[in-house]
């Protein structure tokens, strides 16, 4: 019998396979509009979306996040948020029901429609990335 020994380990494994599973993925229901933004930031960057998001949350009488905070995921009224604190950047998501009226004539609305104009206008640092996403229904064709 041979005895294998794994490969060597990453000194930080087991502190990146728990934050992996501290955010799993959502269970989403189509048609879905999704809208996402990363922010890069410095520490103080960082800090400021917390007091950010926790204005947000305040302002709808929600449960605000604490000192310790790194994710959030919340429905805000008219759209859900989901908020991550990463060593560099912060992402936010937002979703909310797409209205299928007139799709495919004109381009649908993202759902930053729903989240306040001048919050979204002050998040704390740079847009490194934003996208809209679409998630429609799938239809079963039978033979």
């Amino acid at each position: 019998m041979t005895l294998t020994l794994p490969p060597p380990q990453h000194p930080q494994r087991v502190a990146l396979h728990n934050e992996i599973h501290a955010r799993p993925p959502e269970a989403m229901s189509a048609p879905l509009a999704i809208s996402h933004l990363v922010m890069v930031c410095d520490a103080a960057g960082r800090e400021a979306s917390r007091q950010w998001l926790a204005g947000l949350l305040r302002d709808r009488h929600l449960p605000l996040p604490d000192s310790e905070t790194t994710h959030l995921r919340m429905d805000v009224g008219a759209f859900r948020i989901r908020w991550e604190l990463h060593t560099e950047f912060v992402s936010w998501t937002f979703s909310c029901p797409l209205d299928m009226d007139g799709f495919g004539e004109r381009e649908p609305a993202s759902a930053l429609r729903n989240v306040p104009a001048d919050w979204l206008a002050g998040l704390p640092g740079q847009c490194l990335t934003g996208l809209h996403l679409w998630v429609l229904p799938t239809h079963s064709f039978g033979s």
